[in-house]
């Protein structure tokens, strides 16, 4: 049977990392049915449902497991990798981290996250869904337990993508 190799997977990776207009959506307002154990996302799916905004990445990195590693997510630690370094370092997995702040990003209760690239729309910034004329590519889906957004803080939204 054939197989992808860790050059093809460090390719997709750079591609990523060089597509334009990377940003991530919160959505899903309504609840699951059950709200502890959400369903998994579906590969099919094109976007996020009941989108509630998007925010510009703030973070995207190269990068490679590492026990001593200074990116952290999920319990497991990560060191950035270079461009440069990729291929050598056999990295496959990008990093990805957006803000959803107080001031700009409404204050809902949201259950499902995406990542998309190639946005296109007016403004700058985070962005209402009036203000997206193409969402572009749906890269990744997360359905997750309820996030409610409050006045006083800025969700930071992170993942971490395997290619």
């Amino acid at each position: 049977m054939p197989v992808l190799t860790v050059r093809h997977h460090v390719t997709q990776a750079l591609r990523f990392l060089a597509a334009t207009n990377k940003y991530m959506a919160i959505g899903r307002t309504t609840a699951w049915s059950n709200e502890s154990s959400p369903p998994a996302p579906s590969s099919s799916a094109s976007t996020v449902e009941e989108v509630v905004c998007y925010a510009p990445l703030a973070q995207a990195t190269l990068v490679k497991p590492d026990s001593g590693g200074s990116i952290s997510h999920l319990g497991s630690n990560y060191t950035a990798v270079t461009e440069g370094n990729a291929y050598t370092e056999s990295a496959t997995r990008v990093y990805v981290k957006a803000n959803f702040d107080y001031a700009n990003a409404p204050l809902v209760t949201f259950r499902q996250i995406g990542l998309f690239t190639g946005l296109s729309g007016t403004g700058a910034g985070i962005r209402l869904p009036g203000a997206v004329s193409d969402p572009g590519i749906l890269e990744l889906l997360d359905n997750r337990t309820p996030t409610i957004r409050a006045a006083d803080k800025v969700d930071v939204v992170a993942a971490l993508i395997t290619f």
